[in-house]
């Protein structure tokens, strides 16, 4: 999982990158995708105690004051 969040700091990079404007554009799209693919997966090994976990944290997240 923490794997997944070490992608996201890549993408300050992504604008200096010697390419062309639609392969920048790949290259987000195809991090942004490998990143929750990621986050996902370390969700399925961290097993139904790891689910808990962050089903408690998103409630944390998005409840309503």
């Amino acid at each position: 999982m923490a794997t997944s969040f070490g992608i996201f700091a890549l993408f300050l990079i992504i604008p200096f990158l010697p390419v062309s404007s639609e392969t920048k554009a790949g290259i987000a799209v195809t991090g942004w995708a490998v990143s929750w693919l990621l986050f996902f997966i370390g969700s399925l090994l961290a097993g139904n105690e790891g689910y808990s976990y962050l089903k408690q944290l998103f409630r944390r997240w998005f409840q309503k004051t």
